[in-house]
C-alpha cells in the first residue's frame, strides 16, 4: 500500500512551473524595489556604532531596497536559490532521459 504512486507528472512540467515561479519572484522583487527603493527611509545601522554613524563621520549606514547597492546585486540574491533549483531539476530530467530503460 505504501509503494503505490499517488500522482505522476512529467519533468518538463516541473521545470516549466519552476521557471514560471522564478520569473514571478524576480518580477515581484523588482516591483518592490522600484516601489519602495527610493522613497523608503529605513536605515539599517549597527548597534555597536555611536548613534548609527559610520566610521567616516556623519553619514548614516543605510541600505535601500532589498540588499542595497544595485539591481544586479538584488537580482543575484533573489534568484540564486530558485535558479539553482531549476538547474538541478533540468539536470535530473536530462539524466533521467539519458538513463537506460
Amino acid at each position: 500500500m505504501l509503494d503505490e504512486v499517488i500522482w505522476r507528472g512529467s519533468a518538463g512540467f516541473g521545470v516549466a512551473m519552476g521557471s514560471v515561479v522564478l520569473a514571478g519572484g524576480v518580477a515581484w522583487a523588482i516591483a518592490r524595489l522600484r516601489a519602495h527603493g527610493a522613497e523608503e527611509e529605513d536605515p539599517i545601522t549597527s548597534p555597536f556604532d555611536i548613534a548609527g554613524m559610520s566610521a567616516g563621520g556623519s553619514v548614516p549606514k543605510c541600505r535601500r531596497g532589498l540588499f542595497g547597492t544595485s539591481l544586479i546585486v538584488t537580482l543575484t540574491y533573489t534568484a540564486m536559490i530558485p535558479a539553482g533549483t531549476v538547474i538541478l531539476l533540468a539536470m535530473t530530467w536530462m539524466l533521467h532521459l539519458m538513463s537506460p530503460k
